[in-house]
């Protein structure tokens, strides 16, 4: 999905790729690496699965926070695979921190 737009609801992110469809994200944690934001994302209906199912796998994504021409916040994937392996370790220690402090 890429150079995506965004309309925040909560937790939940609905995202426009590319061929106009909708889909509902659930944001998941952001992070800050070598001066640019990210975002992890999993799709809700892969959420409510998981909810149901235990064995479910649950695949998130891991998305560049940009902004467009017109001032507006797009998410766009992250092309560089060593790049996308590095945020998405440091979105799950993120992840971890913040399900720590819960407990």
């Amino acid at each position: 999905m890429e150079n995506q737009e965004a309309m925040e609801m909560d937790n939940l992110i609905e995202l426009i790729d590319d061929d106009g469809n909708s889909v509902m994200f659930e944001h998941v944690a952001t992070i800050e690496h070598e001066g640019e934001t990210y975002i992890m994302v999993v799709e809700e209906a892969v959420l409510d699965e998981a909810e149901e199912n235990d064995d479910a796998d649950i695949e998130a994504m891991v998305l560049k926070v940009e902004t467009d021409e017109a001032g507006k916040e797009v998410y766009a994937t992250i092309e560089d695979e060593a790049l996308a392996a590095v945020v998405f370790e440091k979105c799950l220690d993120a992840l971890d921190e913040v399900l720590d402090e819960e407990e």
